[in-house]
């Protein structure tokens, strides 16, 4: 079921949501930003685990996420209407990346 969300569901909608999204070069800059502050997130958790005494090696993984694609875009069209969804895209194309190209890939290993 995780690889079927993963691999399938998830990326179908997110590829919806960013079909809609016209990037311009400044908008890269928020996307740089956002998937460094993951990696640091990231970084940050493997060091902290030790130092809390917590034995979970999905710890470091739990400091990088924030709920953008299941519950994230419904509430923003919610509450700002689905013609403003591309903009909550833009924020989120950094963490998305990060999560598909880095995070998948620590995780399932």
């Amino acid at each position: 079921m995780k690889r079927l969300v993963l691999n399938v569901t998830l990326p179908a909608v997110l590829f919806l949501a960013f079909s809609r999204v016209s990037l311009e070069a400044r908008h890269l800059l928020i996307v740089g930003i956002v998937f460094s502050a993951c990696v640091v997130a990231l970084l940050a958790g493997r060091l902290i685990r030790p130092l809390v005494h917590i034995e979970s090696p999905y710890f470091p993984a739990l400091m990088t996420g924030f709920e953008a694609g299941m519950m994230g875009y419904a509430i923003f069209g919610a509450v700002y209407g689905a013609e403003s969804i591309f903009k909550f895209g833009i924020i989120d194309l950094g963490q998305v990346t990060f999560v598909f190209f880095v995070l998948a890939r620590w995780c399932l290993d």
